[in-house]
């Protein structure tokens, strides 16, 4: 009902609709309606509500008119729909009528959102919103894909769990296509989101949750980052033996570990970083003894072999003579003539000048060089040298020795930068050959 009024005119209209859904999406709609002055008019018409997805409807609509002064009948279709596309929203409506009087409309409409953290576009208006940034790596993206189009099921990566005030306001399927996911909220609420991994083959190395409280101007801002999950399955026994009963996994690449039963154990691993695997005081595996370019690896027979106690920074006697052996054996078989092999262990942050000085006889390998920068017994004081020699453009190998410790090298891609000497004097590197067996053990000296 309406009413207007001024000084020259005085109008009064009244309307009743009236719907009654038939199933499948049709509907019957009626409304009658009167102005002051005129003769009723009803609309009778059946409309039928289609829907594609989350980003678009529409209806069509078939029915009679009739009233007004003349009591004139007039029949004709309507079509309207509405799209969600990209960033921005539309509405269209098309009518035309039987005495050749037809309307048409078209809106477009979008939101925009600017933060410290970046500028988005929305086809939703709201005061606060929900952005999900994704740094998926596109080869990544391709193959999850390829593989959604060769079993033709499109699987999520994760399902998006949103609450508002401790419930659950929505559950949606979350693909990880690159770019920004905008979602308006709902202002002065409490909001939680959360992503659960769902997808064989990927898992999220950035964040999964994220929450906070909404208000005029706010934005909720959560980052993925989707790499390839990898997952061994190995018989793991002890240096004698015996099935392991437990094991742990430290690293960057570590998920979790499931025992299935004693001395078999599937290990969870997220991209290709560092890892190994652990129990007490054994060492039973680490990334440089297996080639994971499956998703499910098996090994069989896994040993474990005890790890030497100590403070990570010096080596046994033992590894001395191990390394003075191949040494001497590489030198030889290069026809280097030499003296003397020193002794290259040392405490990996003392400065080697006088070590560095003897080794001016020997001549390096020039088409392919490495320094050699520690020796650690503790697996995590060498990932932390391997950080910072990467930080500085090296490209950085274990080798892991008989005794179980970790050597760490560094070969420069390019001409020695000063930063890249300065490590090297810091960390008293010593500059030798790379050796070109297989062998993990077997190490040249300059």
């Amino acid at each position: 009902m309406s009413n207007g009024c001024n000084s020259k005119t005085d109008n009064l209209h009244v309307g009743i609709n009236f719907s009654m859904p038939l199933g499948g999406g049709v509907a019957v709609q009626t409304s009658s309606s009167r102005s002051k002055g005129s003769q009723p008019v009803t609309d009778t018409s059946l409309q039928y509500n289609f829907h594609h997805g989350e980003r678009s409807n529409g209806s069509l609509s078939v029915g009679d008119s009739f009233g007004g002064k003349n009591q004139q009948r007039k029949i004709g279709p309507s079509l309207s729909t509405c799209q969600k596309a990209f960033n921005f929203s539309g509405n269209a409506a098309v009518q035309p009528q039987s005495e050749g009087q037809h309307s048409m409309f078209a809106t477009i409409s979008g939101s925009q959102i600017i933060n410290s953290d970046g500028f988005w576009l929305s086809n939703s208006a709201a005061e606060s919103y929900l952005i999900i940034n994704d740094n998926t790596p596109e080869v990544v993206r391709y193959n999850l894909l390829k593989k959604e189009q060769k079993d033709s099921v499109g699987r999520p990566q994760a399902q998006l769990t949103l609450k508002k005030c401790d419930k659950i306001f929505s559950n949606q399927d979350y693909f990880a296509q690159g770019g920004d996911k905008v979602i308006p909220l709902e202002k002065y609420r409490q909001w939680n989101a959360r992503l659960q991994s769902s997808a064989y083959g990927v898992h999220n190395t950035d964040s999964n949750q994220v929450q906070g409280f909404s208000f005029p101007g706010s934005t909720l801002y959560l980052k993925t980052d989707y790499q390839p999950e990898y997952q061994i399955i190995a018989e793991i026994f002890d240096s004698r033996g015996f099935p392991m009963k437990n094991i742990e996994c430290q690293g960057a690449s570590c998920i979790k570990v499931e025992r299935l039963e004693d001395g078999l154990f599937k290990v969870f691993l997220k991209g290709k970083d560092y890892f190994r695997l652990v129990s007490s005081d054994m060492l039973c595996l680490q990334e440089t003894n297996v080639n994971l370019s499956q998703p499910l690896t098996r090994l069989y027979d896994v040993k474990c072999e005890p790890l030497h106690s100590g403070n990570g920074q010096q080596l046994l006697a033992k590894d001395y003579q191990n390394l003075k052996k191949a040494a001497a054996s590489r030198l030889s078989r290069n026809n280097i003539k030499h003296n003397k092999v020193t002794g290259e262990i040392s405490s990996s942050f003392d400065l080697l000048s006088d070590l560095l000085k003897e080794k001016k006889r020997y001549s390096a390998t020039k088409h392919n060089e490495s320094w050699r920068f520690g020796v650690f017994r503790n697996y995590d004081n060498a990932l932390r040298l391997r950080s910072q020699l990467e930080s500085a453009g090296l490209k950085v190998k274990f080798i892991q020795m008989q005794s179980g410790a970790n050597a760490v090298y560094g070969t420069p891609m390019e001409e020695l930068t000063p930063l890249q000497r300065q490590l090297i004097n810091k960390y008293g590197a010593m500059k030798q050959p790379v050796a070109t067996e297989n062998s993990d053990d077997t190490v040249a000296m300059n």
